[in-house]
């Protein structure tokens, strides 16, 4: 694999050189995804339609007269329901007629008609839209839960964001529609090469607390529709194959369901297997196969195939996978079945086949709550009074070792300033350059791609030095990891000291859990960054806690991540106070449900309200991941956590959750002492 033509390259020329003459021997057609090993792509040949292109050319042929290809809505073949030109009635409205709007060959919708189908991560700001999904449950209580297609989802435990619940129109905020944010659970057969098993789910926090006239759920099957029923499929893909842009409002077409066997029939065959569903148009013209015409197309993907049950209830039999182009003669589309994996989806929403972890949120807009901690107000008995930024501090005295007090250096940092209280990490605020001078950002590539944090760790005279973030970071990427030293505001070099980029190699914790996120740390060898810093002031290192906080000690977590649910990150560093909360008191919170560790670390907002649940309105969110927790002894910076876990961001009763750096202490001394990584 690795070269090969693509989509938008169709049409375009395969030439051999003869004697430095360029000689047109294809024209690109098509091919099995692009540049996969073992499928070479496919040109139609010059060569051998030669006596047709002359005859066209010379004139010797006469060219049949100009026609369009539209799908015929007409009565199907027998033994094919009847087509309606409309979709379901789920909400009692009028439906639009045909028109020359297409999802392929369909229809825009009223607002409203497809309660149950939620698009992922495009939005009224211009956000790209990628994917479509399906509600399939509304509790009064707990988690929901979303079906969209394995190849829409990034892996087992990542977090979903941005999915939008009641939406319509993307370039408009409907009066009901809010986004939220789940965790992510893939079929564990799931192939990625023939999508079988293209199945995820998503697990999001109750979505009728927020709203639950935005939304409805659609049934699950118990057994897989009837070749011939008709169904309907809805999404904001692409009007045609050669399109790159959907629509703005969503779309739907009705389609006929195909047995498999039947689908071997068509230029399918060999493709299938048991865990796929074929839909179209059947064969209406009676030239042997399957009509083109309707079908799903790019940007569809994970969305619904609905089919209606005798009390005209829409069921989810599919949801949308594959197919080659869009709304091809004898290319029905492909569907991963519902029915064919239930054991699968039940067991993943009881939790017989897999675990809970990870941050899901929901949140109606993208404007901050406040917490009790971000003002005046005096927190509960038992919680420490202190400011809400880090602000001065000394620098370690003894970087790379567990603090010890007597060797504390008077060395401060910028002051605080009252001016920024209405900046917002989530419930925080901008950070003076110089304040965090440990922080790094990691980027997956130089001046762009921003991704997680970390904290410098050592500060060696010569050798190596070393970088501590979250191993589910340092996992996110295969290649190298640009680590900017003294960032302060992305996309500028700093003034003071200056910041300056390094690489590294990348150990996770051994014992690191890509599920539940046990020992979410990792360590980064950079070369010794005296060397490559334009100064010895361009940074300084974080000393290590040897022992965790007393319950309810203040602590001080920072990062360029979203400043609310579902937001944007920061351009400038943003850090917020916060309490720490034992591991016993955390266990008391919702947390509780997806379990604390011993080698994790809680820390949020007490009950300053009075409700019997832990405040929300300050913590870490998406992109914060692998940046420092600290508690101040004397003055002194201690690094206790890196960010780790959260359901959503500064949810109440929530509570966030750090990889714990004194439970790993032996493991970090190890690694940073012997430079062995």
């Amino acid at each position: 694999g690795g070269q090969d033509a693509c989509q938008g390259d169709s049409g375009g020329p395969l030439v051999c050189l003869e004697n430095g003459v360029a000689t047109l021997v294809g024209v690109t057609s098509w091919g099995h995804g692009c540049a996969f090993q073992g499928y070479p792509g496919i040109w139609a040949s010059t060569v051998d339609n030669f006596e047709w292109i002359d005859g066209i050319i010379s004139g010797t042929i006469t060219l049949p007269p100009t026609t369009t290809t539209t799908r015929n809505t007409g009565p199907p073949p027998d033994g094919w329901n009847t087509y309606n030109a409309t979709v379901f009635d789920y909400s009692n409205t009028v439906y639009l007629p045909w028109d020359d709007n297409k999802i392929v060959g369909g229809q825009e919708v009223e607002e409203g008609q497809w309660p149950f189908i939620v698009g992922l991560g495009g939005d009224s700001n211009g956000n790209t839209h990628w994917c479509g999904g399906t509600i399939i449950s509304k509790n009064d209580y707990g988690d929901d839960w979303i079906l969209t297609a394995a190849h829409c989802c990034d892996g087992t435990g990542m977090t979903m964001n941005n999915i939008r619940i009641g939406d319509w129109q993307q370039s408009t905020l409907q009066a009901n529609e809010f986004s939220t944010s789940g965790i992510q659970y893939v079929h564990p057969n799931y192939d990625d090469w023939f999508l079988s098993n293209d199945i995820c789910l998503i697990r999001v926090p109750n979505l009728s607390a927020v709203n639950a006239d935005a939304f409805e759920k659609t049934c699950l099957p118990s057994e897989r529709p009837a070749h011939g029923s008709k169904c309907y499929i809805a999404g904001w893909g692409t009007l045609h194959q050669d399109d790159w842009d959907g629509p703005d409002i969503l779309h739907d077409v009705g389609i006929w369901v195909m047995d498999n066997e039947y689908c071997e029939n068509t230029g399918n065959a060999n493709e299938l297997d048991q865990s796929m569903i074929c839909a179209g148009s059947p064969d209406m013209n009676g030239n042997g196969w399957p009509d083109g015409g309707i079908d799903a197309c790019y940007g569809d993907s994970g969305g619904p195939l609905v089919c209606l049950d005798d009390n005209n209830e829409p069921i989810v039999v599919g949801l949308t996978s594959w197919g080659f182009g869009c709304a091809q003669e004898n290319f029905p589309g492909v569907w991963a079945s519902i029915a064919d994996n239930l054991d699968w989806i039940y067991g993943t929403m009881d939790g017989t086949y897999t675990t809970t972890t990870g941050s899901s949120t929901s949140t109606v807009s993208t404007t901050t709550t406040t917490g009790g901690g971000g003002g005046p107000v005096n927190p509960p008995d038992g919680w420490e009074e202190a400011p809400e930024t880090m602000g001065t501090v000394s620098k370690c005295p003894a970087p790379g070792t567990p603090y010890s007090p007597a060797a504390r250096s008077a060395h401060k940092f910028s002051p605080w300033d009252d001016s920024r209280r209405n900046s917002r990490i989530v419930g925080g605020q901008e950070v003076l350059e110089g304040e965090w001078p440990f922080q790094v950002g990691l980027f997956k590539d130089s001046w762009g791609g921003f991704f997680c944090g970390g904290s410098v760790i050592t500060k060696n005279e010569i050798g190596f030095d070393y970088i501590l973030s979250a191993a589910h970071c340092c996992e996110a990427v295969t290649g190298t990891i640009d680590i900017h030293v003294g960032d302060w505001k992305h996309g500028n070099h700093q003034t003071s000291g200056g910041e300056f980029v390094v690489t590294g190699t990348k150990l996770s914790h051994p014992n690191y859990n890509d599920v539940n996120l046990a020992n979410d740390l990792c360590i980064i060898e950079v070369p010794n960054l005296l060397a490559a810093a334009p100064s010895a002031d361009s940074f300084q290192a974080a000393c290590l806690a040897e022992s965790r906080p007393e319950h309810g000690r203040r602590v001080y977590t920072a990062g360029w991540g979203a400043i609310a649910e579902g937001a944007w990150g920061s351009e400038t560093l943003k850090d917020a106070g916060l309490w720490y909360m034992s591991n016993e008191y955390c266990e008391g919170t919702s947390n509780g449900a997806y379990g604390i560790q011993q080698n994790m670390i809680c820390a949020g907002v007490p009950d300053f309200d009075g409700d019997g649940i832990t405040d929300g309105g300050q913590d870490a969110c998406q992109g914060d991941s692998g940046g420092p927790l600290v508690v101040l002894e004397n003055g002194v910076p201690l690094l206790i956590g890196a960010t780790s876990w959260g359901i959503g961001c500064a949810r109440p009763n929530y509570p966030g959750v750090w990889a714990s750096v004194p439970d790993n202490m032996e493991w970090i001394l190890e690694n940073i002492s012997t430079n062995k990584i």
